[in-house]
């Protein structure tokens, strides 16, 4: 749980909307690094047009956790040449 500061009240507690033990249970590598190696896995399959269901499957990681990276992958490529 958080502790939320305001200066006109008493912290609250706040519980999480998730657990990383819970998701985990279905995306294996949820909240891992991705290593550089991954990031070339991901981009050829990518570019191969494998479907986002694959790549969850394949890589451990929620949908969010793929398109995410494919993002900033090919902004970091854009703005690196």
């Amino acid at each position: 749980s958080y502790q939320l500061k305001n200066s006109k009240r008493k912290p609250e507690t706040i519980e999480k909307a998730y657990s990383v033990t819970e998701i985990r249970n279905k995306h294996k590598a949820a909240y891992q690094k991705w290593s550089p190696e991954l990031d070339r896995d991901l981009m050829a399959l990518y570019e191969k047009g494998t479907a986002l269901a694959e790549l969850i499957k394949y890589f451990g990681r929620t949908s969010g956790a793929i398109t995410s990276r494919i993002k900033k992958l090919e902004n970091t490529e854009l703005f690196s040449e």
